[in-house]
């Protein structure tokens, strides 16, 4: 496994809760098969997994919107580098 032409070893596989703000409200998205690289510096979520579920995403000029099977928004991000949105 890995990103690009690195590779990385996971060391664990889980369920992990992660709290976020959005709009005022707060949610608690709830991530399963979670895997722990404890050598990666970044924590990365697959789109593909997300969407997966029947869940949406939009994204347009460099800011991301992850949303729920209802499209009810739950969380932002904004592209900083690489390609890769900090949430």
């Amino acid at each position: 496994m890995g990103v690009g032409n690195l590779k990385a070893h996971a060391k664990g596989q889980g369920t992990v809760q992660l709290q976020s703000h959005y709009k005022g409200r707060r949610y608690v998205l709830q991530l399963e098969d979670v895997l722990y690289v404890s050598d990666n510096r970044n924590n990365l979520l697959s789109l593909g997994c997300w969407d997966q579920d029947g869940r949406l995403y939009l994204g347009h000029n460099g800011h991301i919107t992850l949303l729920t099977k209802n499209k009810e928004g739950v969380v932002c991000g904004i592209k900083i580098m690489n390609n890769l949105y900090k949430m």
